[in-house]
């Protein structure tokens, strides 16, 4: 397929949503597009390939399967890889409800990559859009049609990955819970929870607002104020069974978290 283009030049301001543009391009090496600020909405889909998108200093490294949002009158550039060119569709979009619809796919300002999983569909959907006669002309509705079929199945998809992503979070607390007896390492859990790092890393984030790190340290803090409170256990003991690296390493983290140290802390309990 080579590069494609097609723009819209009807005036429709007051709808919902309505196309400005789109295409397809297999890029070159190091092909780049930008400095550059759009009045409208332009979402890239990568299908294969590697490449950057820069955005108000943040740089994002992006591969197949991943999508990029530009949002109107923000500062912008992208560029493909020197060694595997990225290969991408891209819709441009426009209208009242256009912020809306995006953020259902979860693009937002701030965070403006979703990866989506079921790939095959959108790229079919994205393939129907760039074939149709644009000459044709019923092709302006279909096209509409379609784009919006298109957000039902990315509002969808993101549902589905929230359901999974809930099952590996519920998981991943699971097996921490079990486990806080030695010390646990995040590729162990992501191994545990068949996903890679960076995506367990994600779903802490997204549902918890920590990193698994963080969270494995706060759940075995919590842990030793239980045992402080309920038990006779010697502060050395809580750190070796929690494996803290020594008594010293457990009392520094715990001051840190509770504001005093242990056996304050189970002095006040006592009280």
């Amino acid at each position: 397929m080579n590069k494609f283009k097609a723009v819209s030049t009807n005036k429709k301001s007051s709808l919902e949503m309505f196309w400005v543009q789109y295409g397809y391009e297999k890029c070159d090496s190091n092909l780049s597009f930008g400095p550059d600020i759009k009045n409208h909405f332009v979402i890239h889909f990568v299908i294969s390939g590697k490449g950057k998108f820069i955005k108000e200093n943040h740089s994002y490294n992006l591969s197949e399967g991943d999508s990029f949002v530009i949002f109107p009158k923000e500062l912008l550039s992208y560029k493909a890889d020197e060694i595997d060119p990225w290969e991408y569709f891209w819709i441009g979009i426009n209208g009242s409800q256009c912020k809306d619809y995006l953020a259902l796919c979860e693009f937002e300002p701030n965070s403006p990559i979703v990866r989506f999983e079921n790939n095959s569909v959108i790229t079919n959907i994205l393939n129907e859009i760039i074939n149709t006669d644009k000459n044709n002309a019923n092709a302006n509705f279909k096209i509409t049609g379609l784009i919006y079929l298109l957000f039902s199945h990315l509002i969808k998809d993101r549902q589905i990955t929230k359901e999974k992503s809930k099952d590996i979070l519920l998981d991943a607390l699971e097996y921490i819970e079990n486990n806080f007896s030695h010390q646990i390492a995040v590729q162990e859990i992501a191994d545990h929870c068949f996903v890679n790092r960076s995506h367990l890393y994600k779903i802490f984030k997204d549902k918890l607002d920590l990193s698994p790190q963080e969270y494995i340290s706060n759940s075995r803090l919590t842990k030793a104020s239980e045992f402080l409170r309920s038990s006779n256990m010697t502060v050395s003991y809580i750190a070796e069974i929690l494996s803290f690296q020594d008594p010293s390493h457990f009392s520094k983290k715990f001051k840190e978290k509770y504001k005093i140290s242990p056996l304050q802390y189970r002095k006040n309990a006592q009280n």
